[in-house]
């Protein structure tokens, strides 16, 4: 009986033995599988369906960046929506691919902007000795944009050196920025002049609105001009126009604003946009060189208070030699003038221009004055009459002028034919 209970007990004793070596095996298979799966969950995957891979508290938690300088160490995306900042879009009316604008952005904490093309990529790592994030040529943590109304389209990736499969995706964290306005303690400047609200009265503009002179006299030389608004600048007493209309162009060039001229490389250059003329307000954006900065500025319309009256105690009609030529007092002397004579008061008195120069220096808004054009002698109810036109000083107003024989003692009769102003 004894023997016999040994043998039960050692059959139940086997028995129990390879019981528990059965279930010490499946525990390691179960356990093998969970660590495997771990394993692969740090791997890249192509199905990550959430744009972070943390929430938004766990984010607030992380004390180190999850992304480091180590191409070989990825472990997840990092949340870049308060780092990576969108400073606008490069618009410049001379850009040449206006379809592939360049987009200007930030990382917060670091220096410096980074200003590419939209459809171009932008690699970002994380300094470790600085703890911050920094744009740089080379990294696994790579940006792609697009435009989205007026929001800024980016998609955050993951793309390991060592990963040379074109088509194997990759995670990805999408979001969308809002344009933040780049703060700048110095303005950039033209000519050592500060790019503000203060440069056109630096730079001695003044907009007064369409040359009538021009429109009348220029002939087939400036018959692409005459309809445009007249811009005259006069800083470092060099005195020159800008003739400009709705959406043109003009580039700083030789210390003044110039026509741009056909195939000409502008984009190292100061730029300036007529946005929108209104009665009394140019809008106008200037550019900086490569169109990393953009101001909005704008010019008042002058406005130049004259009558042409004063003419009547200025020009008398004494008499006349031919039907073209008429005998005049001007600055308290007898003179004789002819058709198509120009008379200009300068420096409050009247002289004949003569001279090419004197032309030229006119048109240029070298010589400021009323100019008196005569056409003729007429006749009126009130008897023969000099005839001509008079221009303001700024050329934007023309009147028709009829001064009556002196003799007559009537005093000279002023016709507006084009109110303008």
């Amino acid at each position: 009986m004894i023997n016999l209970d040994l043998k039960k007990i050692f059959l139940l004793m086997s028995c129990l033995s390879l019981v528990i070596l059965i279930a010490a095996f499946v525990i390691y298979l179960t356990t093998s599988k969970i660590s495997e799966t771990d394993a692969n969950s740090l791997n890249i995957s192509a199905k990550l369906q959430y744009p972070f891979s943390r929430s938004d508290d766990e984010y607030n938690n992380i004390g180190e960046p999850v992304l480091q300088l180590s191409q070989n160490k990825i472990s997840q995306i990092p949340d870049l929506r308060n780092i990576l900042i969108f400073h606008g879009i490069n618009n410049r009316p001379d850009m040449q691919n206006p379809k592939n604008p360049t987009v200007t952005l930030s990382l917060r904490g670091a220096n410096g902007t980074l200003t590419i093309p939209i459809q171009e990529k932008a690699f970002i790592s994380y300094d470790s000795d600085n703890k911050r994030y920094i744009f740089t040529h080379k990294s696994p943590l790579e940006a792609n944009f697009s435009l989205l109304d007026q929001l800024l389209n980016v998609i955050i990736q993951i793309v390991p050196d060592n990963i040379n499969s074109l088509e194997e995706e990759y995670p990805k964290a999408t979001f969308k920025l809002k344009k933040t306005t780049l703060q700048r303690r110095k303005p950039w400047k033209i000519d050592g002049l500060n790019v503000d609200n203060n440069l056109f009265l630096q730079q001695k503009a003044q907009w007064y609105g369409k040359d009538l002179f021009l429109e009348t006299h220029g002939g087939e030389d400036f018959k692409l001009i005459a309809d445009k608004e007249r811009i005259d600048f006069n800083n470092k007493a060099v005195p020159y126009s800008i003739f400009a209309k709705e959406k043109e162009s003009f580039i700083w060039k030789d210390s003044r604003w110039q026509e741009i001229t056909l195939f000409e490389d502008t984009l190292s250059y100061p730029l300036l946009y007529i946005d929108k003329i209104e009665e009394r307000m140019m809008n106008i954006s200037l550019w900086s060189p490569n169109g990393k900065i953009e101001n909005h500025l704008h010019i008042v319309k002058s406005r130049e208070t004259w009558s042409p009256s004063f003419l009547e105690s200025q020009i008398k009609f004494i008499g006349s030699k031919t039907t073209s030529q008429a005998i005049v007092e001007i600055n308290n002397n007898r003179t004789t003038i002819t058709a198509n004579d120009w008379i200009i008061y300068y420096n409050k008195e009247w002289t004949k221009i003569e001279s090419r120069k004197q032309l030229d220096n006119y048109l240029n808004n070298k010589l400021h004055g009323e100019l008196f054009i005569f056409k003729g002698l007429g006749k009126n109810e009130s008897g023969p009459v000099l005839q001509g036109h008079i221009f303001n000083r700024s050329k934007t107003e023309k009147h028709l002028f009829e001064i009556p024989l002196q003799s007559g003692q009537k005093k000279a009769a002023i016709y507006n034919k084009r109110p303008h102003q």
